[in-house]
């Protein structure tokens, strides 16, 4: 129904205020503007690619709200997204990234941030069987408020980035 769906993106769009001072992410309090792309079918993933100073450091795949952590050789990472103060985390995506674009898209994403000439920047691209699409330049993902952990045993132990921007 046409009309439920114009007042949903409206009630969204009136949400973004909270969001944008729940989250501190004061660059998204431009007007808000309604895209509407046809639907990637089949399985779509999100490679998110963490560049700092033009070399990638970290390869982030989602899928939904399920998360999984990467080297740059595609390598599985033993850390999560810690999502509140009580050390909660998004749940674990057991996806591997297809290989074949994991070194692929990762160049893409340094000639990005080279070009950019930005200190950091997160680079998404959105990927099924056969398309491929740039989706979002991130310059604070949460702000850095979010704290990465490492899982050793029952033990969590800070993943430091900070030190790749001083």
């Amino acid at each position: 129904n046409f009309h439920k769906v114009k007042n949903k993106i409206f009630d969204i769009a009136k949400q973004k205020k909270t969001f944008i001072k729940r989250s501190r992410e004061y660059q998204y309090s431009l007007e808000p503007l309604v895209i509407f792309e046809k639907k990637m079918q089949g399985e779509v993933l999100d490679y998110k690619y963490w560049v700092f100073d033009g070399q990638v450091k970290l390869l982030q795949l989602a899928e939904g709200d399920r998360f999984g952590y990467y080297g740059v050789d595609g390598e599985k990472l033993d850390i999560r997204l810690k999502t509140d103060q009580w050390g909660s985390c998004h749940p674990e995506l057991e996806t591997v990234p297809r290989q074949e674009l994991v070194s692929l898209l990762g160049a893409e994403a340094e000639d990005i941030a080279t070009r950019l000439e930005l200190p950091f920047v997160r680079v998404d691209f959105i990927v099924n069987e056969t398309e491929i699409y740039i989706s979002e330049l991130t310059f604070s993902p949460s702000s850095g408020l979010k704290v990465f952990i490492q899982e050793s045993d029952t033990k969590c132990l800070n993943v430091e980035f900070g030190n790749l921007l001083a």
